[in-house]
């Protein structure tokens, strides 16, 4: 039986509620605001909620408003007076109410509306856990097919995304975690149109030429419009187009838009390609850095501090040792590792997750690489 919540500061009201919806749902009632937010809490969302307007302390909209803020997906409906309906239609317009009815309510609307409410919460979840799985698939074949075209390139982007994932930005307005993470993704995806050697001049920061900067742009024009065409991936194609572009409007693409007006992931992603570029040079992370900041009108100050942070972090980590076979997945690899025949098989700075473990030890039980490897990170 579906779960509803149902709030009202006169006892009297909630009790003919239950009476009159016995058998129909499982009612959960509140007499306050505060009381409807402690009862979600510990119960979990709800598929939808009742709220009378006229509540003392909390009000109905504003209660309805922050269940909004807090569990979107719970279906708000709101009980009204008279006086209260410009209120209420303001509420339904902001999108804080799905619906709102008048009071006294008779039972039998109140029960309509409940089931259209519940219909619509089901109809969301369906929309959604469809839209997720189709949205990690879609990403999960890119991946796949940067893997088979260019793994060199897909060695560069788990580093960038082991990094990122290391990366304190909270402090940094308009960054989501998984909107950025998948932008770390399927950032190089466009490299597949490009020659090797471009590619990897790009990736050691030594494509400064005009006729390279175009190309490189062109891929990245690609990548950014392909992901556009996949559903609620509008703001992952903003990050990747504009991956490029300097704080101070400088870079690629070549428009009017500089500083915060970059999206904030763009921001995040200029800085940790050419941080990843400088460290493919040979460069230290405290050189790389350094470099950077010489360099600051090109990258957000708040990004370059938490690389900062990340890099004192990794600095106060402890190098040393390990058989393959004791591999963690809290250790990240301090150098890249390849076979005595040059052939690459996983970059440095990745962290030895579980599919790297499985990876290596291939290799060590064959004899194409030693034993040991150099990690930092915890046991």
């Amino acid at each position: 039986m579906d779960s509803v919540l149902l709030v009202d500061d006169e006892e009297n009201v909630l009790s003919g509620y239950r009476r009159s919806l016995r058998g129909k749902f499982q009612v959960d009632t509140a007499r306050s605001g505060a009381e409807a937010l402690a009862l979600i809490d510990r119960r979990g969302p709800y598929p939808v909620i009742v709220s009378d307007m006229r509540m003392p302390e909390m009000n109905g909209v504003e209660l309805l408003s922050q269940v909004k803020r807090t569990h979107p997906e719970m279906v708000r409906v709101l009980l009204t007076g008279d006086s209260d309906q410009q209120t209420a239609v303001q509420a339904i317009n902001r999108g804080d109410v799905f619906r709102f009815l008048n009071k006294p309510c008779p039972p039998e609307v109140l029960g309509a509306t409940l089931a259209t409410a519940l219909e619509h919460h089901r109809l969301l979840k369906v929309e959604k856990d469809l839209l997720a799985n189709t949205l990690k698939g879609a990403v999960e074949l890119l991946v796949e097919l940067l893997s088979l075209v260019r793994p060199e390139v897909l060695g560069q982007t788990m580093r960038l995304r082991e990094r990122l994932r290391a990366l304190d930005v909270t402090e940094l307005a308009g960054v989501e975690p998984w909107t950025l993470e998948t932008a770390v993704l399927l950032s190089q995806l466009g490299y597949t149109t490009l020659s090797d050697r471009l590619v990897s001049r790009i990736q050691t920061g030594q494509a400064t030429g005009v006729d390279e900067r175009v190309q490189l742009q062109r891929a990245v024009d690609v990548a950014a419009n392909l992901i556009a065409h996949i559903p609620r991936l509008d703001r992952v194609a903003e990050i990747i187009r504009y991956q490029e572009k300097h704080y101070d409007g400088g870079g690629t693409p070549r428009d009017d838009v500089r500083g915060e007006q970059i999206p904030a992931g763009a921001r995040v992603l200029k800085a940790m390609l050419d941080f990843d570029r400088l460290l493919t040079q040979g460069r230290s992370p405290q050189e790389a850095l350094t470099l950077m900041k010489r360099r600051s009108d090109c990258y957000d100050p708040a990004v370059l501090e938490a690389i900062a942070r990340q890099v004192q972090g990794t600095s106060n980590a402890i190098e040393r040792l390990v058989p393959i076979h004791a591999l963690t997945g809290n250790m990240v690899i301090v150098d890249d590792i390849v076979t005595q025949s040059g052939v690459l098989l996983v970059p440095k700075g990745m962290r030895a997750s579980e599919s790297v473990q499985a990876h290596l030890r291939r290799f060590v039980d064959s004899g194409q690489i030693g034993e040991f490897v150099k990690v930092h990170g915890a046991d």
